[in-house]
């Protein structure tokens, strides 16, 4: 069956996108949002559907890559979304943290991805790289001269494909003492540079 790969998530598709999120998140997001099912039901309410490309085979969403822009993000929610979600108590401490983990904005004139992850079962059919040339494209053509994105330091295949993709390591951020939480070190900031066509007058932020 073919694939497509299209500009946003259809409203039906909510639930398929926030397991799949999950699949590549989970592991690091488990120790600050708890069990799957509460965190899955989070990401479905608050993604916002117009912030990402999605690959589809026939009916089924193989693949999703979101962004942030001036109007939002794929995934992240509010904190309002979050406190409703996980409860005051819990905001407390868990959103300092994912804060802190998550770094400074993005730069400007770049776009930042927000959530990128293939099924397991199609991995290594050239899905995330098509993906990721649509948003590349999309960036280029809404007067973006970046991309940006952080990869942790425990996951250094997710390194090479970025790199294989023209990213290159800006910076590396260390996580003190969340570390032993966590499961990893640091977080690398990448940037991707995009050449940019004269008579660009910068970011479409919509």
């Amino acid at each position: 069956m073919s694939l497509s790969i299209s500009f946003g998530l259809p409203e039906q598709q909510r639930s398929a996108a926030a397991t799949l999120y999950w699949q590549a998140f989970g592991d690091k997001l488990q120790p600050i949002l708890g069990p799957a099912p509460r965190a899955c039901a989070h990401f479905e309410r608050v993604m916002q559907l117009d912030h990402c490309f999605a690959a589809q085979r026939g009916t089924a969403l193989v693949g999703i890559i979101g962004f942030q822009s001036g109007k939002g993000n794929f995934a992240g929610g509010s904190a309002q979304q979050f406190r409703a979600s996980f409860g005051k108590a819990r905001a407390l401490w868990s959103l300092p943290v994912l804060q802190w983990i998550g770094g400074p904005p993005p730069a400007k004139g770049a776009l930042m991805i927000d959530g990128f992850s293939v099924a397991p079962a199609e991995r290594g059919k050239g899905i995330g790289s098509a993906l990721l040339a649509k948003l590349r494209e999309h960036a280029k053509l809404s007067g973006f001269d970046t991309l940006q994105l952080d990869v942790t330091g425990n996951n250094p295949r997710a390194r090479a494909f970025y790199e294989r993709g023209g990213f290159y390591v800006q910076s590396v951020r260390t996580i003190g003492p969340l570390s032993m939480v966590m499961g990893f070190g640091h977080v690398l900031r990448m940037r991707c540079d995009l050449p940019r066509d004269q008579g660009s007058i910068g970011p479409n932020l919509g």
